[in-house]
């Protein structure tokens, strides 16, 4: 009986972990997906901004060409060369 109780126990535990786990990473993505759409945001403004009449998709184009690591991101010096 005991273990019956333990095995339920431990039976729980780990779906409340797997649960906990598969939300934290549906959180970790959403993140990173409006921290990418908000790079590109800034990018397209500041194009706009030098007179550039640009599109989402070249923007995504031109970022992913200055992405070398194939993060999603593009750092402060490739951003001044791209502007």
């Amino acid at each position: 009986m005991v273990f019956m109780v333990v095995l339920v126990v431990v039976m729980v535990f780990i779906v409340v972990v797997v649960v906990l786990v598969m939300v934290f990473i549906v959180v970790v993505v959403v993140v990173v997906m409006v921290f990418v759409v908000v790079v590109v945001v800034v990018v397209m403004v500041a194009m706009r901004a030098l007179g550039f009449e640009v599109k989402k998709a070249q923007v995504q184009e031109i970022m992913r060409s200055y992405d070398k690591q194939n993060t999603g991101f593009i750092t402060q010096s490739d951003f001044e060369e791209i502007s």
